[in-house]
């Protein structure tokens, strides 16, 4: 996914830099090259009037820097950028213009937002586990002999061995002696010798990948095995009897976040039915949008999610939804929460949906028989509302003029 940008509004959503700050650009474009090394996404930032216009030489390769000219603006160059991207679905558009963001959502693209961009710009990279953290590899007797059949004592001892000795202080001094010849082929070693075995297996055949050709005709070929000869069963002897193998049970996987496709209990899918329902009277009567039921896919920051009901609107598919994976958030996501979900799990796929473009989220706690409305704040972050089994629940602008009473949406 690529982001085309409106700079100067995310500026003004940003609480470490000032428009009037004249190095403001240069901050943001600092601040959007750590973004795409962090996630591995290309950015296009687009500033008002630049002299003369054009790309800038801040640009780098994961970071392109476009400056409107002094007769057009941020928004105008945005707007032809979109109309012209071949691959629109690839794009993700970041405005707080709504021209800007009804343009992208013309042409099928994502939109965010500038405040909800902002969040995810000052979001922390995730943390870098060091590989080397665990010093005691523990390995088993069978894996150290594999590793010793694989690699073989002609490859290794010939370096002098890793086996460190210890000082009282617990500092290492020089390698222990190599044992004399003669003694057992395979020795036993303890779980840090082997580690210690294994770097030094990996360097030499790392050196030996990168040998010079004029080496290579020192390393003497393996021989091929000669083939084996097939066995002849006499005609008149009976056939062996056939040995039934029994197949072991497959373990379920444990549930985790909803990233794929997944089947729903009974009271979900009553429930989903019943919202389904009313919504589906309330956007056919009026022409507002596509419905989609529990099962449909949406790619949501390259992450597929299955809302129990989903809605979006003529607007953004006005000749109809795709037949595959629908690749954008949909604008109302309804979520019914299964008795085994974890609240993480729950707020994962929120934020993504939020974050995204999703304008609305419901979710429904069957045995609570309550319900979470979720929608982006006005000064960025997530704004929730609890709406108890005597409130109402509203389309707001997503579906203008439906209202669903609580208590009717739960079995009775």
């Amino acid at each position: 996914m690529i982001y085309l940008i409106d700079g100067h509004n995310v500026i003004g959503q940003l609480p470490d830099i000032s428009l009037d700050d004249p190095n403001d650009e240069a901050i943001l474009v600092q601040k959007l090259m750590g973004f795409s090394a962090r996630t591995k996404r290309r950015c296009v930032v687009v500033f008002d009037h630049g002299l003369p216009g054009g790309t800038s030489r801040m640009s780098t390769r994961d970071v392109q820097v476009v400056f409107a000219s002094q007769r057009s603006n941020a928004d105008r160059v945005m707007i032809e950028r979109i109309g012209k991207i071949p691959d629109p679905v690839q794009w993700i558009v970041v405005s707080s213009d709504n021209d800007v963001l009804g343009a992208a959502r013309g042409r099928k693209m994502q939109t965010l937002r500038s405040d909800a961009f902002a969040i995810l710009l000052e979001s922390p990279p995730a943390p870098i586990i060091d590989a080397g953290e665990e010093s005691n590899v523990e390995l088993s007797a069978a894996e150290v002999d594999e590793w010793l059949q694989i690699f073989g004592d002609d490859k290794i001892t010939h370096r002098q061995s890793p086996q460190m000795s210890e000082s009282p202080k617990g500092k290492s001094t020089k390698p222990a002696e190599p044992p004399p010849a003669g003694k057992a082929k395979n020795p036993a070693l303890s779980p840090r010798d082997m580690a210690a075995w294994m770097r030094f297996v990996n360097e030499d055949t790392n050196t030996k990948k990168n040998a010079k050709p004029g080496k290579a005709s020192q390393i003497k070929p393996a021989k091929s095995p000669e083939p084996k000869q097939a066995v002849q069963r006499p005609p008149d002897a009976p056939k062996p009897a056939r040995i039934e193998i029994p197949q072991p049970e497959l373990t379920p996987r444990p549930a985790s976040i909803k990233t794929d496709l997944s089947m729903i209990g009974g009271e979900q899918g009553e429930i989903a039915g019943k919202i389904f329902l009313r919504i589906g009277l309330h956007v056919e009567d009026r022409g507002l949008g596509r419905l989609t039921a529990a099962g449909t896919g949406y790619v949501v920051d390259n992450t597929l999610l299955d809302p129990d009901v989903g809605f979006v609107t003529m607007t953004r598919a006005p000749k109809g939804l795709p037949k595959g994976h629908i690749p954008f958030a949909p604008d109302l996501a309804v979520e019914i929460v299964a008795p085994d979900e974890k609240p993480r799990q729950v707020l994962d796929r929120i934020e993504r949906y939020l974050e995204n473009g999703t304008r609305l989220v419901w979710v429904i706690y069957p045995d609570e028989r309550i319900v979470d409305v979720w929608r982006r704040g006005e000064k960025g972050g997530l704004n929730k509302q609890k709406v108890s089994i005597d409130g109402m629940l509203d389309g707001e602008d997503v579906l203008p003029g439906f209202k669903l009473a609580v208590r009717g949406i739960f079995p009775k």
